[in-house]
């Protein structure tokens, strides 16, 4: 239970390694950023991480909080390296 309450706030905890908290609204704000630079809408984020256009609007407005899955796919969508996300964030 309490590593559910630790998940939802923002912590990631791979293998072994140390627990690193991730800022959900800096998340949202460079994924927005990114999204743009490569000149892509919501809905063309979504289709290439095979994710709505509603859950990248979330995303990037700090309103849901991704699975690992979902941040790996939306992020490696975008070129972004997941470790380098996370530690960036």
């Amino acid at each position: 239970m309490e590593q559910e309450k630790e998940d939802r706030e923002g912590q990631v905890n791979g293998r072994g390694k140390a627990k690193h908290t991730i800022n959900w609204e800096k998340f949202g704000d460079r994924l927005r950023e990114r999204r743009i630079e490569i000149g892509w809408s919501q809905e063309q984020l979504g289709d290439k991480a095979n994710i709505s256009a509603n859950t990248i609007s979330d995303l990037e407005r700090a309103r849901h909080i991704p699975s690992a899955n979902t941040f790996t796919s939306v992020v490696t969508a975008l070129g972004w390296d997941p470790d380098a996300a996370i530690h960036e964030l």
